[in-house]
């Protein structure tokens, strides 16, 4: 069970109900990939004994982009969990 989400604009969290027990979150980007200033950071962390699969949409895109950006990703795994 997802437990909580917290995106701003653009970025998405669909989280579509499912057949199983894990938890699906899919990330969308309103704006089709990342732009000039843009800068993604994505903390996920699957609790104990849990099962989650993170995706997203499609490739993310990268424009062109004079100043920069990034995306940045931290994933935390408790014993007996599984995040694919």
């Amino acid at each position: 069970m997802l437990a909580s989400a917290f995106a701003t604009s653009p970025l998405r969290f669909l989280a579509p109900r499912n057949h199983g027990n894990a938890s699906w979150v899919f990330l969308s980007n309103l704006g089709g990939g990342l732009v000039d200033g843009d800068r993604v950071h994505l903390d996920v962390e699957a609790q104990q004994d849990s099962t989650a699969l993170l995706g997203t949409q499609a490739s993310t895109k990268v424009y062109r982009s004079p100043n920069g950006c990034s995306q940045h990703t931290s994933l935390r795994v408790a014993a007996g969990a599984a995040l694919r």
